[in-house]
C-alpha cells in the first residue's frame, strides 16, 4: 500500500480533463466555455464503485467512470435543474437539490425545493422529498443505512428515509445552515454562519450534545470575510468530518477551517483567495476537502487554482501555507474532492479534471 505524503500529493497532475460542450451560439471560444451555464455546481465519488458524477448549472448530471478515465453518459433534467448531486449507497442512484425555483402556491414552491431520487440507469425518478420551501444549502447520506439529510435557507435541517418521501424529522436552525453525517453515521453535525458548529447524536437530535464557535479574530486572520460581511455572519458553506471522526472542515467564502471535533479547537485555517483581492461576496465561493487518510487540505482558489496544505503541526494562531499550488483550470474550480479509495482527485469549474500523482513509489 502506497503512503499518501506531501510529495505525492504535490506531483498530482491532470491526466484528463472533461470541457463542457461548444455550441455554435458560443463563437467555438474557451474563455465562454469557462463562464457559461456550464459550472459545475458539485461533484461526488462513489464510495466503492468507479464512479464520478457532476452536477451541472445547465441542467445536466454528467457520470464518469474514473477506472478508465471515460465520460460515461449525460442526463438532462431542464424542468427544476440540479445542484448537490450525491451517491446513495448504489452506485447508479443518486439524491440531488434544484437550481431554479418556480413561482405559484404553497405546493409549486414545495416542488421547486423537493429533493429527488433519480436512477442513473434509465433517468428515472424513483422518489421526490417534499418539505423545504427555500434553496436546499448541503445534501448528505448516512454512511450505514438509507437515512438521509438535507439543510436549507428555510432554517432547517430534515432528516429523511429513501422509502418515505416525507422527512422523518425536522430540526429548526438559524440561517443558512450546513449538515453533514460523521463517516460512522453515530454523529451529525450542523454549521452555521460564524462557524457555529453544532453536534447532535443521531440517535437523539433533540438537542445538540457539544456547540463549536470559530473565534472571529481566526476568521478575519485568513481573509474569510467579504466586503461588508462581519465574523458573525460570515456564511459557512460546507462542513465535512474526516475519515477518523477526530477533525470538522468548514468551508467559507474565501477560506476553510479546521476543528477538533471534541473539543472545538481551531486547528488550522488557510486562505482560499489566492492572489486574488478580489473581496466581494461570492468570489471564493469554494469547498475545501480533506484526503482520504486526513492528513492533507486541497481547495479551489479565487485565482483559479488548486491548492493544498499538511494540517500536521500547524499553528493555530496563524494562516496555514500551501505546500502545493496546482494550475490549470479556465475558471474557479469550485468543487475538489479525493476519491474515496484511489490516489485519485477530481475538480471542476465548467471543466471536470481528473488528477493522479506523477510519480508513484513502489509499494
Amino acid at each position: 500500500m502506497v503512503s499518501v505524503t506531501s510529495h505525492l500529493v504535490a506531483s498530482m497532475q491532470m491526466a484528463k480533463v472533461f470541457k463542457p460542450p461548444v455550441h455554435a451560439h458560443s463563437h467555438s471560444s474557451p474563455q465562454f466555455a469557462a463562464t457559461s451555464q456550464y459550472v459545475v455546481n458539485a461533484l461526488d465519488f462513489h464510495a466503492a464503485a468507479d464512479v464520478l458524477v457532476a452536477s451541472r448549472d445547465d441542467d445536466t448530471i454528467r457520470i464518469y467512470n474514473t477506472n478508465t478515465g471515460n465520460f460515461v453518459a449525460e442526463l438532462g433534467l431542464k424542468k427544476y435543474g440540479c445542484s448537490l448531486v450525491r451517491f446513495t449507497h448504489h452506485h447508479a442512484s443518486v439524491l440531488h437539490a434544484s437550481n431554479k425555483e418556480v413561482g405559484g402556491d404553497t405546493e409549486a414552491v414545495e416542488k421547486s425545493h423537493a429533493l429527488r431520487y433519480l436512477s442513473l440507469h434509465d433517468n428515472q425518478y424513483l422518489q421526490y422529498f417534499y418539505g423545504h420551501v427555500q434553496k436546499v444549502t448541503s445534501l448528505d447520506m448516512a454512511p450505514m443505512n438509507d437515512l438521509f439529510m438535507s439543510s436549507s435557507e428555510d432554517r432547517s435541517v430534515r432528516l429523511w428515509d429513501l422509502r418515505k418521501n416525507k422527512s422523518v424529522d425536522v430540526i429548526a436552525t438559524g440561517p443558512h445552515p450546513v449538515a453533514a453525517y460523521d463517516r460512522q453515521g453515530l454523529v451529525f453535525a450542523v454549521g452555521g454562519p460564524g462557524g457555529n458548529v453544532k453536534l447532535y447524536d443521531v440517535r437523539s437530535y433533540k438537542k445538540p450534545f457539544a456547540v463549536f464557535q470559530v473565534p472571529a479574530d481566526r476568521l478575519q486572520t485568513v481573509n474569510a470575510m467579504a466586503w461588508g460581511v462581519t465574523p458573525d455572519n460570515v456564511p459557512c458553506t460546507r462542513v465535512k468530518f474526516s475519515m477518523d471522526g477526530k477533525a470538522l472542515l468548514l468551508s467559507f467564502d474565501g477560506a476553510w477551517v479546521m476543528l477538533d471535533a471534541y473539543e472545538g479547537k481551531v486547528k488550522a485555517a488557510a486562505s482560499t483567495r489566492g492572489e486574488n483581492d478580489d473581496m466581494s461576496p461570492g468570489s471564493a465561493l469554494t469547498e475545501a476537502s480533506l484526503s482520504p487518510d486526513g492528513k492533507y487540505v486541497v481547495a479551489g482558489c479565487a485565482d483559479r487554482r488548486i491548492r493544498a496544505w499538511s494540517h500536521d503541526n500547524a499553528d493555530p494562531m496563524q494562516p496555514l501555507q500551501p505546500f502545493a499550488t496546482f494550475d490549470g483550470h479556465a475558471g474557479v474550480p469550485r468543487c475538489v474532492k479525493w476519491a474515496p479509495r484511489r490516489l485519485l482527485m477530481a475538480s471542476a469549474c465548467s471543466a471536470v479534471a481528473l488528477w493522479l500523482p506523477w510519480h508513484v513509489p513502489n509499494s
